[in-house]
């Protein structure tokens, strides 16, 4: 997972500013983000509000959906285990 601030506040990666956080995660183990307006990518304001966006990013390990973090518009954000029909 890359936190990355842009020069525009925008969309474009290639105007990276700095990387605030690069994490990496064990092997087996990967994020599947599902937000609002289909876009690939979740944007904070600095307030910590989104970009008019929410979501879930969800933890899975082998394929098998474990959490979900789940971020409303307001930049809230809460953990909850993984419905069964969740996505990997």
């Amino acid at each position: 997972m890359l936190v990355f601030q842009t020069a525009n506040q925008g969309e474009q990666t290639d105007e990276i500013l700095s990387i605030v956080s690069s994490e990496n995660i064990p092997t087996g183990y990967s994020w599947h983000w599902s937000g609002f307006r289909a876009r690939p990518f979740l944007t904070f304001k600095p307030n910590g509000a989104t970009d008019y966006q929410n979501g879930t990013f969800t933890l899975c390990r082998n394929n098998e959906a474990l959490k979900q973090v789940v971020i409303n518009k307001a930049g809230r954000v809460r953990i909850q285990p993984a419905p069964t029909s969740s996505r990997c």
